[in-house]
């Protein structure tokens, strides 16, 4: 049973990457800092000079091949959540398909096929392509059709 939260496994490799997270945008959290401070804030490196956050986040993901808004992620996620923000977790709902979260008569129509005599997941998503309806990928159909018989085992 899913509770909702995230897991988070630390091992020495995260630990590094949150180190690395955390350099990457500590020159925003010193800026502003300044900014803060009443100061003109301003970041040099090397021959270049950044005077608003907008293009110190830019040139900090060039330098960490990431993208503009991964920096500010992880800035965000910093000030609100602190150091354990910058960890990356795992999706609550990983291994699971949303497919037939977001389309209901798909849904509807393979349980309906599931309770008819006994028909393989082929069978049950050839029938769902056939009907017109959206279909995602056959291992998808597959899985939803194997979490509905346990289910139904479970409940016999």
């Amino acid at each position: 049973m899913r509770t909702g939260r995230k897991v988070v496994i630390i091992t020495q490799a995260t630990i590094a990457a949150d180190i690395a997270r955390f350099e990457s945008i500590l020159p925003m959290l010193e800026f502003s800092s300044q900014l803060a401070a009443g100061k003109s804030p301003h970041w040099k490196d090397g021959a270049k000079m950044f005077s608003t956050m907008e293009q110190l986040s830019q040139h900090l993901a060039g330098l960490n091949n990431v993208s503009r808004g991964t920096i500010w992620t992880w800035y965000r996620r910093f000030l609100r959540d602190g150091y354990s923000g910058l960890r990356r977790t795992s999706r609550v709902d990983q291994g699971r398909s949303r497919f037939f979260d977001l389309h209901l008569r798909s849904a509807a129509l393979v349980i309906e096929m599931s309770t008819q005599r006994r028909r393989s997941a082929f069978s049950i998503h050839n029938g769902l392509l056939r009907s017109g309806e959206n279909a995602p990928s056959y291992n998808t159909t597959r899985e939803f059709v194997n979490s509905l018989r346990m289910r139904q085992r479970k409940n016999r």
